[in-house]
């Protein structure tokens, strides 16, 4: 064995694309979901 030093790992599924999608948009960094055009943060 090797006393060398290995990358970190990341927890949970931070990084791990599952599919993609046509009708919504996840944006992780500003804590946006938007479905079908609309935020579902904004209220009518």
């Amino acid at each position: 064995m090797t006393n060398a030093a290995r990358a970190p790992q990341k927890g949970g599924l931070e990084d791990i694309v599952v599919s993609t999608s046509e009708i919504c948009f996840i944006d992780g960094q500003q804590g946006r979901l938007v479905y079908r055009g609309f935020d579902v943060d904004d209220q009518r």
